[in-house]
């Protein structure tokens, strides 16, 4: 008989390891290749720890080559919807967006001697945050000069006093600051006084920014 070529004798090989109840074991049971000997009178396989002379020794893997990724599988089905997570902490607040400033300025003066309102600004309904100067001057005689910052209820936001007499103490600066909040809107004003004869108050000046909320007094 012809001897087989090494390509023939692999196909051999093949047919042998696929066809159920070969008379030959050609393989070792482990190990990453799979060894056998092939007869050089007739092509047969056969197991052996050597060869005989002559014959030759045939060697292949155990697991071939990886071969090409399949097609994609289709779709899942949605799953069950998960719980509800624990909540997370509180963010910032954003940006409401351009603050509105109202303001309002003498720059001259206003003569008092009982409460006068010296000075205010017209704001609609919302939040603020207000802040107010005046220049009490002009004491003929010791006197305090006494001023007040009222929201457009009427309410005291904020108070300052100035002590003032001809000789040492001839002017003092009043500032007045505090948060106001109206639902209506109206005057935010600075009302001022004198106790003993009149004073004049000069500079008036009020400013009052408008925020989206004010927390605390």
């Amino acid at each position: 008989m012809k001897r087989l070529s090494g390509t023939a004798a692999v196909l051999t090989v093949a047919a042998l390891v696929f066809v159920g109840g070969g008379a030959y074991a050609v393989a070792a049971s482990t190990g990453r290749t799979m060894t056998a000997c092939v007869s050089h009178r007739n092509g047969m396989l056969y197991k052996a720890t050597r060869c005989a002379r002559h014959d030759t020794k045939l060697s292949w893997s155990r697991q071939g080559p990886e071969g090409p990724v399949g097609a994609t599988g289709a779709t899942g089905a949605t799953g069950a919807t998960g719980a509800t997570g624990a909540t997370g902490p509180r963010g910032l607040s954003g940006a409401r967006g351009p603050s509105n400033a109202f303001t309002a300025y003498n720059s001259s003066f206003v003569a008092v001697t009982t409460a006068k309102t010296v000075e205010s600004v017209a704001v609609p309904a919302g939040s603020y945050v207000v802040d107010a100067k005046v220049v009490p001057d002009g004491a003929t005689a010791p006197t305090d000069g006494h001023c007040d910052l009222e929201d457009p209820s009427g309410s005291v936001v904020d108070s300052a006093a100035a002590s003032l007499n001809p000789t040492s103490s001839l002017f003092q600066t009043l500032s007045l600051t505090g948060p106001v909040t109206t639902t209506t809107g109206g005057n935010i004003s600075v009302v001022c006084a004198s106790s003993v004869g009149a004073l004049n108050m000069f500079y008036p000046h009020i400013s009052a920014i408008q925020v989206g909320t004010v927390t605390g007094s």
